[in-house]
């Protein structure tokens, strides 16, 4: 079976929980996600099957949004709530004190745009081959370079904003968990409903709990800008919740838990799986291109192809360009002339040739001709 299904990870369930469970109901080995959740999140993971996951490494680059908590008078030093506490101290978030409304909306926004964010010590990034979570859990501090991530998006929400957000698969409960904060007669910010381990870190301090929406590239950890956001409020800060709320142009409403897919793949419905076709047309939204008759075998057998021997047909909403690992490309999807996929191509310059030429990206399965 090739091809892509959303599905959403639970809270207390590991990514590769999710690729386990997905294996044993799709009945195959090749399985491969798009993005690591930590066990304290949920959300959307996209999981890709047999062919698909040539696709992997192009997804892991898209756009991904998330609803967090963002908790003020605590930090920890895995900057979220299953960390130990580093630091406590009264927020009381009010029009007249020096924490109000106004200057936490302004803080979030203000790291719009390009942002040098320092990972956290406990995360997967490697220093001299070793995790830095290793490394967390002896106790060992290290100095780790700033990595240049983007954020399109950060805001806070209302509370009936961030609930709409959330898809119906959520309870009433779990949706109060990740609510940041209401507005009281005293105007101060209380927390609301939440999690047993924040109400534990919050115990003998006054906090408030925000929802941060954010929108950011590829590597961005949530719970670093959770810390740095009250870094510039002066306050000690951390990430209370977690939920991914899309991947690429994948929202958590076009999920399915593994129950679901569970019982559907029992009823012989593969309605949830995309084709590796429309996938790329819902992920990356690439122009298409189909080869002239002369070239159909050789692009089949993922040959480079001379651009007078292509037809392309870039619709206006399509992705002219993609940001892949940094580097800006100019990738179509490629079909034979009887309009099978047969794969990603890039649109390069042939120096020698002197003449733009497709050269095959990422190539699936290869295709009989009719």
């Amino acid at each position: 079976m090739d091809g892509i299904v959303a599905v959403y990870k639970e809270k207390g369930w590991t990514s590769f929980d999710v690729i386990a469970k997905v294996r044993g109901i799709l009945h195959t080995r090749k399985v491969g996600h798009t993005g690591t959740l930590d066990p304290m999140a949920e959300g959307v993971v996209l999981v890709c099957a047999g062919q698909a996951t040539r696709l992997c490494s192009l997804i892991e680059g898209m756009h991904k949004e998330y609803l967090a908590g963002l908790l003020l008078g605590v930090s920890t030093d895995s900057q979220d709530i299953t960390g130990n506490v580093t630091e406590k101290k009264d927020v009381r978030v009010s029009d007249e004190s020096e924490i109000s409304l106004k200057s936490v909306k302004e803080a979030a926004a203000s790291f719009l745009g390009d942002y040098d964010q320092i990972p956290p010590m406990h995360s997967a990034k490697s220093i001299d081959g070793v995790r830095l979570y290793e490394l967390a859990h002896e106790g060992i501090t290290v100095e780790r370079k700033a990595a240049r991530v983007h954020i399109y998006k950060s805001s806070i929400l209302s509370e009936e904003e961030a609930f709409n957000l959330l898809p119906d698969k959520i309870s009433e409960e779990k949706k109060q968990q990740n609510i940041a904060y209401t507005l009281r007669k005293d105007r101060d910010y209380l927390l609301k409903g939440f999690n047993t381990d924040a109400k534990k870190l919050s115990e003998g301090v006054s906090t408030a709990v925000f929802p941060l929406l954010v929108n950011c590239s590829r590597g961005t950890y949530i719970r670093t800008l959770c810390y740095d956001i009250g870094e510039k409020l002066k306050v000690p800060a951390c990430m209370s919740s977690l939920v991914r709320l899309s991947v690429g142009d994948f929202s958590i409403k076009d999920t399915y838990t593994v129950d679901e897919l569970d019982d559907m793949m029992h009823r012989g419905d593969s309605s949830f799986m995309l084709s590796i076709d429309e996938a790329i047309d819902k992920i990356m939204n690439l122009p298409s291109a189909k080869v002239t008759e002369e070239e159909n075998v050789h692009v089949i057998n993922g040959a480079t192809i001379p651009s007078k021997e292509v037809i392309v047909d870039i619709k206006p909403e399509n992705n002219l360009t993609l940001a892949v690992n940094g580097e800006e490309k100019t990738l179509f999807k490629m079909h034979t002339v009887d309009d099978r996929c047969v794969g990603i191509y890039e649109k390069v310059r042939d120096k020698e040739a002197a003449e733009d030429v497709f050269k095959p990206y990422k190539m699936f399965k290869a295709l009989n001709t009719k």
